[in-house]
């Protein structure tokens, strides 16, 4: 079974690319934005979602609220 919302993300680049490469790939994307605190590019999707680009594994993980 497909993720309904995997078709709404941002392209995934491949794992363990660089800062320049994520940062191009990233770039057309209002919705996504470097957070300098945790390090990481985050975005919040129309649904509300925050999703984490996790660059070791080139792929958008879901932001678990404690």
């Amino acid at each position: 079974m497909s993720d309904p919302t995997a078709s709404a993300l941002p392209r995934a680049i491949a794992a363990g690319s660089s800062a320049e490469a994520q940062a191009a790939a990233f770039a057309d994307d209002p919705r996504v934005h470097f957070d300098r605190q945790s390090g990481t590019w985050k975005l919040e999707d129309d649904d509300g979602n925050e999703m984490e680009y996790d660059a070791a594994k080139g792929a958008w993980v879901p932001v678990v609220s404690t």
